[in-house]
């Protein structure tokens, strides 16, 4: 065990540094691509950004079911027959879906900007699930080094050649997503290298091939539609503005989503390191460690909240022609906090005690409620209706998590209605109110709380010291 206990370490730090260079990558381009490129060009950008968030859904849950029945196996372990087979399969399916939405652009699509959009997702589709196959073999088999390299390797090469284009004087989205799917492509003939057993030689036969095919299409069907869902939600929200309003408002209300989604970087990392942890520890220890990480994710979250007031006014300063949209951050931010429970903790938990079919199930019911939203707000002619639409939905999604939960393992009933409160005043007072007045407001709480549960956090920060000495030792 303390094996173990050592390499989960060491998959964090991996994950942590991984996640920081990523981090201050998307911070810079997503500061630097608005203030070079124009409104309507950068909303061509975040169209084509968001497309390429549901090329997961075209691998019809192979990878995912994969992932579901080989977490935590040894990489040696591993059926080298079955997976060269599975890959050739996948490759095989995602061209034919990338032909099917070629024809489907060049046939009904007037738009030449939006075609190119629909056409380059097809391509990164294509690179992005082959590359997906190989990392999703890195994280089964927890080599989390290997794993938060490539990951994020295509980013770091998208920032180089991005910086270099921008600096020669490109001002065109279809160059960044030539440029993304080039940084994708060396991404993916990396990472293919590393795994080339599992590859390269002979495979299943077709009848056993198919067997296969049907299984892991259907235990990962789940979670696929449980992330399809979840991506939805957001999604949704994005194309119905961009539909029912225009491209430049799309292009201001993906600033904020961009800005306010990079909270979540470090925390999905770590999610996906919990699943294959989980399922070597002890089933009596998932409670403590439930309340353990929810407690330190409400913390943290609470914390970095007290400095939007700041961080908002340096936006406008360096992207003024967004300065109408920033303020929507407000409503985006308390969905960052729900999304970041949920995906951290509760999908991860719900998957390891083979719940997951709940995972879908509360992101249909979170997708509902923003469907609501929607409707009223396009009655209402109300933007900023959608957006809280939007973090209603997340913090009711997480909500119903918590409770399925809590039926299955034994926790602590927790401080939900702090959650509630302070995100309460921190959307009412800074969005409705007045945004200086209701950020200190909201620091005046925010010192309550953790004076009220400052022996809480003791407790928490002993919890973890306990679990690392024990372990060590």
């Amino acid at each position: 065990m303390n094996n173990k206990f050592k390499t989960a370490l060491k998959n964090i730090m991996y994950a942590s540094i991984a996640n920081g260079i990523s981090l201050m990558i998307s911070l810079l381009l997503t500061l630097l691509i608005p203030k070079l490129f124009s409104v309507r060009q950068y909303g061509y950008w975040q169209l084509y950004t968001l497309y390429i968030s549901f090329v997961g859904f075209f691998h019809l849950g192979i990878v995912n079911g994969i992932y579901l029945e080989y977490g935590g196996v040894e990489y040696g372990k591993l059926p080298r027959d079955e997976f060269r087979s599975l890959f050739r399969a996948l490759n095989l399916l995602e061209v034919i879906f990338a032909l099917i939405i070629f024809a489907f652009a060049f046939q009904l699509v007037l738009d030449e900007n939006k075609k190119f959009v629909i056409c380059g997702f097809a391509v990164c589709m294509v690179v992005h699930n082959a590359k997906e196959y190989a990392i999703n073999i890195f994280q089964i088999t927890n080599q989390m080094r290997d794993y938060a390299k490539f990951i994020k390797f295509d980013r770091y090469i998208f920032f180089i050649v991005t910086v270099f284009a921008l600096f020669l004087g490109v001002r065109e989205f279809q160059t960044l997503i030539v440029l993304d799917i080039f940084s994708k492509m060396i991404s993916m003939v990396y990472a293919l290298s590393k795994v080339k057993e599992l590859i390269h030689g002979q495979g299943l036969k077709f009848k056993n091939l198919v067997g296969k095919l049907k299984e892991y299409i259907v235990s990962g069907s789940k979670i696929m539609f449980a992330s399809i869902t979840a991506l939805l939600i957001t999604g949704i929200v994005r194309q119905v503005v961009e539909l029912y309003w225009n491209i430049e408002v799309y292009a201001k209300i993906s600033l904020t989503f961009s800005i306010s989604s990079m909270v979540m970087v470090f925390v999905n990392i770590v999610g996906q390191i919990l699943y294959p942890m989980l399922r070597m520890t002890n089933k009596e220890k998932y409670g403590e460690i439930y309340i353990a990480i929810k407690n330190v994710i409400t913390w943290v979250m609470f914390t970095m909240l007290i400095f939007y007031y700041p961080l908002k006014q340096l936006i406008v300063m360096w992207l003024p022609n967004y300065s109408d949209a920033l303020k929507y951050m407000i409503l985006l931010l308390p969905m960052c906090f729900y999304e970041c429970e949920f995906s951290m903790v509760d999908k991860i938990v719900l998957q390891v005690i083979r719940k997951e079919k709940y995972v879908l199930y509360t992101n249909i019911v979170a997708l509902f409620i923003t469907g609501v939203f929607i409707t009223i707000s396009l009655a209402l002619d109300c933007l900023w209706m959608i957006v809280a639409g939007l973090s209603v939905s997340v913090m009711i999604k997480d909500l119903i998590a918590e409770l399925v939960i809590r039926k299955y393992i034994q926790t602590d009933s927790g401080k939900k209605y702090w959650d509630l409160i302070l995100n309460g005043i921190f959307v009412v007072f800074l969005y409705f109110v007045n945004e200086l007045a209701g950020a200190v407001l909201y620091l005046l709480f925010y010192i309550l709380f953790l004076f009220i549960y400052r022996s809480d956090i003791s407790k928490c920060k002993d919890y973890l010291d306990k679990i690392i000495k024990k372990e060590r030792n």
